[in-house]
């Protein structure tokens, strides 16, 4: 809690530190619900309802803390992931390679981890129910009883969002330098290794009849307080972990020179609006949708219709005809479109790539106006091109951006037409 309250009083960057705060939270949340769980046995099994569910909102907290460290923004991430190469997907799946460019992996990863938010709370509301309609029968695996099928569950959906975390890991650690990833990964990872090895421990030995019933307590209700006291002793060193892994100096440099401390009130409320987390499950859940519909800019990372360089592409290849059939040398290589999906996303579909020799005139008509034409100039057009682009992304939320894509093609495509048209009129007056 000293930590926490640090933390809120230099909350000077939220979006980090938002995060930061549901994570710390951890051994304080687990050490309140273990010793209620002491104190009152027999509600045990809805005291631990509220650890597991605060354990799968720490490790979305975990992931949105990583996305934070690479970028403040969605556009910013991607622009970063942009960057990566096709890689292999780390082991145990290290046959399948994947490229982090594409701009599902993003919303992929996110919910790779949301899924067990969402999944994890509902198991283990499933097991109350069951175990009071007497169908769980939490000491034995059987295929009568619904343990085991809660349980398979449980252990697929958390595979699946710590694989996630190792992917990211993996890909972005050379930018999480000097931000203790591993360490915090390690404090976290750690108490729910620990809770559950003693658990399966304690129910191991109260199957072999180690722990036994007293005149007013079952054997059941002797491991669950073993291991609610045992959880209780164990937060108070994760908390000191904690202290290290979570530091608060890096945040109190940021505050302004005779500014006062942030409210710790608002910090905590703030920490506690969780609908960063149904944003992100929204978005994720629209793009799933416009994915599987096939719409623009879900499969590859293509930028928008550039009908201007088409229509240059045009001119060029009639004047290097002329120029030809003259007897000036003269070779372009207008608008093509890559063959290999793997570079679509790098290079776009409408990606024009000027190829002048030497002896090619320095200007070309554009528009009836003498201009120079370069690889330079075609170069800086193309930088441009994706400047707008991750301002769109920025600008617009996902579900918006089909219709800036599609403004923006049929404005570029009436441009074009008029500079068209002006170039022709400008040709048959001078003829």
């Amino acid at each position: 809690m000293i930590q926490f309250i640090l933390h809120a009083r230099n909350y000077y960057v939220p979006k980090e530190q938002r995060q930061i705060l549901r994570i710390i939270l951890m051994p304080p949340v687990y050490a309140i619900v273990s010793f209620f769980s002491y104190r009152f046995f027999r509600a045990y099994t809805y005291y631990q309802l509220v650890v597991v569910v605060y354990e799968s909102l720490v490790l979305a907290a975990f992931l949105m803390l990583l996305l934070q460290f690479i970028g403040e923004s969605d556009a910013e991430q991607r622009k970063v992931l942009l960057a990566k190469e096709k890689r292999k997907i780390p082991i145990p799946f290290c046959c399948i390679r994947f490229r982090p460019s594409k701009p599902y992996f993003l919303h992929a990863l996110k919910w790779s981890v949301l899924q067990y938010s969402l999944l994890r709370p509902l198991i283990s509301l499933a097991g109350v129910i069951t175990n009071a309609f007497g169908v769980l029968c939490p000491t034995q695996y059987s295929v009568y009883f619904a343990e085991v099928y809660l349980d398979s569950v449980d252990f697929v959906s958390i595979s699946v969002a710590l694989y996630g975390l190792i992917v990211f890991y993996a890909l972005v650690k050379e930018r999480l330098a000097g931000k203790q990833p591993l360490l915090k990964f390690l404090s976290i990872k750690g108490i729910v290794m620990i809770t559950f090895y003693q658990s399966f421990l304690f129910s191991i030995l109260q199957d072999y009849k180690v722990i036994k019933a007293t005149a007013y307590w079952t054997a059941e209700n002797v491991a669950d307080g073993l291991q609610a006291l045992c959880t209780c002793c164990e937060m108070v060193i994760f908390s000191l972990i904690f202290l290290k892994a979570f530091s608060h100096k890096p945040y109190k440099s940021e505050r302004p020179a005779g500014a006062p401390h942030t409210s710790v009130f608002w910090a905590f409320i703030d920490s506690i609006n969780y609908s960063d987390f149904v944003m992100e499950g929204w978005y994720g859940i629209v793009f799933t949708v416009r994915y599987i519909l096939g719409r623009p800019g879900t499969h590859s990372a293509r930028g928008p219709l550039n009908i201007e360089d088409a229509f240059q592409g045009e001119v060029k290849k009639s004047n290097s005809h002329e120029s030809t059939s003259s007897g000036t040398p003269m070779r372009y290589v207008g608008a093509r479109a890559s063959s290999d999906s793997d570079d679509e996303g790098a290079r776009g579909p409408y990606h024009a790539q000027p190829e002048v020799e030497s002896s090619l005139p320095s200007t070309a008509f554009r528009g009836g106006v003498g201009r120079a034409s370069t690889e330079g100039e075609a170069f800086e057009r193309q930088q441009q091109q994706q400047q707008q682009q991750f301002q769109r992304q920025a600008e617009y939320p996902p579900e918006m951006q089909e219709d800036a894509e599609a403004y923006e093609r049929r404005t570029a495509a009436e441009d074009a037409w008029a500079r068209q048209q002006q170039k022709y009129g400008s040709r048959t007056a001078q003829q």
